[in-house]
């Protein structure tokens, strides 16, 4: 699937929105897969302290309050307003340092897709 063409056309836009709270209160009530994923991430990853990281498609920030825990400087970027806005919510009730910024798709997600050496196979 091309990424560019998903976000031009706005279904994953209106999808994430739609199904936003549902999905941060899934996170926020405790997902043993989501936590999971989050602590075997973790584990492959080498130290982050003090190394700047972006969480492309951040949700609500459940991955990006991780890395911001162990010490990581963190953006966050998504194109759902809706789970943006539940990610800022989160940083300003518990603060880590953690930008968030709400995406617009663009000639940006085709250049990720076709720059990155991780990404394209997982987004294709």
């Amino acid at each position: 699937m091309d990424v560019l063409a998903v976000g031009e056309d706005g279904r994953v836009t209106e999808t994430w929105d739609s199904m936003g709270d549902w999905y941060a209160e899934l996170l926020a009530a405790g997902s043993p897969p989501h936590q999971l994923s989050i602590e075997a991430m973790l584990r492959l990853l080498p130290a982050v302290t003090g190394q700047p990281v972006l969480d492309l498609c951040c949700g609500e920030g459940l991955a990006a309050r991780a890395l911001a825990a162990r010490g990581a400087r963190v953006t966050g970027v998504d194109l759902s307003a809706r789970l943006i806005a539940h990610a800022r919510r989160q940083e300003a009730a518990v603060p880590s340092g953690i930008d968030f910024w709400l995406a617009t798709p663009g000639p940006w997600t085709a250049w990720l897709t076709a720059s990155s050496p991780v990404w394209p196979p997982i987004w294709r």
